[in-house]
């Protein structure tokens, strides 16, 4: 079963915090769907702002710690994905009943409003509160991995407290490094990071669920 989502927040801010916040939304989404996933695949570009930073890999040990975590990146000047798709539905949508003066919009909650009456097979959200609540925290804690420019693909272990980065969204990627966070980050609390650089290749394998997001200013 396929469901398309759009998140649609106030926010210009396009920080590792905000992705997670809608990101949380949106497995929150799927989990009343359709019960709770095991273990779920992200698949984004390699934007260093929003997905590709330390930032952003800081935060993979704030998602429920149940749930197995894998990120893939997809390599660039690959075209547009699922994802351009629903984005440009969404605001085309809107835009088209706009010059049309059907519709006066009247800020990012009406237009979410709006996109999802309109639309039968996208459910559009707004997200008012854009904000994890880390970002202080993350600000302060996260530590930077080397290429990161090359990751492709990022798998969290979470019962070792674990990131392993890889070059390639393939089995057979090659391992540029492991991070060991040995003290578990707690909800809204800081504690300092100790890491270990291991030098050593796992297999994972692919498919089950894929997520992927959208952040879509208006």
């Amino acid at each position: 079963k396929v469901k398309n989502f759009g998140l649609v927040t106030a926010e210009n801010d396009h920080s590792g915090d905000v992705t997670f916040s809608l990101n949380k939304r949106l497995i929150d989404e799927m989990t009343n769907l359709m019960g709770k996933a095991k273990k779920i695949y992200f698949w984004t570009d390699g934007c260093t702002s929003q997905f590709r930073s330390k930032f952003t890999f800081y935060m993979l040990l704030k998602y429920d710690a149940s749930i197995e975590l894998e990120w893939n990146y997809f390599q660039a000047n690959h075209g547009k994905g699922a994802v351009d798709g629903i984005g440009g539905t969404i605001k085309n949508t809107v835009f088209r009943r706009v010059l049309s003066k059907s519709v006066v919009i009247k800020g990012p909650k009406h237009f979410a409003e709006y996109a999802n009456a309109c639309l039968n097979n996208i459910e559009v959200i707004f997200v008012e509160d854009a904000h994890s609540g880390y970002l202080e925290e993350c600000r302060k804690n996260a530590v930077p991995v080397p290429g990161t420019l090359k990751v492709h693909k990022v798998v969290r272990t979470m019962a070792e407290y674990k990131l392993d980065f890889f070059d390639s969204s393939a089995n057979n990627g090659d391992l540029i490094c492991s991070k060991v966070y040995t003290q578990l980050v707690q909800s809204n609390l800081g504690f300092p990071l100790k890491i270990l650089i291991l030098k050593r290749k796992n297999d994972y394998s692919l498919t089950c669920i894929i997520v992927l997001l959208m952040h879509m200013p208006v």
